[in-house]
Parts: structure tokens; C-alpha cells; sequence
């Protein structure tokens, strides 16, 4: 799940929340509750078949140590490798 941009290589935003919640030792389902997400969004979202919106971005802001603009410019970074690939 990953991209390039200009010979940059850009990881998928699913990869990377799942590198700020498995330390935590929680399951998928634990963190989807505590974010207010559906457990099936939010597995979506990790395995990419769902976007980071700015709604979700607010909720992982909000519960990881990251900013809203960071998971809003990881999902836009993304997008942008994938567009560039095809």
C-alpha cells in the first residue's frame, strides 16, 4: 500500500494509523469505539478502501498526538502518488 510522487515514496494513511494505535495494545474495534467510528469505518479506512476526512482527521487528532493538518495532508499526499502512478 504505497505510492510514489515524483519518485517520492508516499505510505498509505492506513499504515500509518496503524503504527499510532497497535502500541497501545488495543484491537481495531477498541480504537474504532473510542474515535466515535463504526468498527467496519474504521477498518476501511486502515485498509484503505475508505479516505481520511476531515471529520475523522478531527477524531484522530484528537485522540493520537498528531494534528488534524497531518492526517489531512497524509490522505492528500497519497492521493496525489496514486494519481501520478496511473
Amino acid at each position: 500500500m504505497a505510492g510514489t510522487t515524483n519518485g517520492v515514496f508516499a505510505v498509505h494513511r492506513g499504515v500509518i494509523l496503524l503504527e499510532e494505535y497497535r502500541p497501545l495494545g488495543l484491537a481495531p474495534e477498541q480504537v474504532a469505539q473510542k474515535l466515535g467510528l463504526n468498527p467496519a469505518q474504521f477498518t476501511s479506512i486502515t485498509q484503505g478502501a475508505q479516505d481520511i476526512t476531515a471529520e475523522v482527521a478531527t477524531l484522530l487528532a484528537q485522540r493520537f498526538d498528531l494534528s488534524e493538518r497531518f492526517w489531512t495532508n497524509l490522505q492528500a499526499t497519497y492521493a496525489r502518488a496514486l494519481s501520478v502512478d496511473r
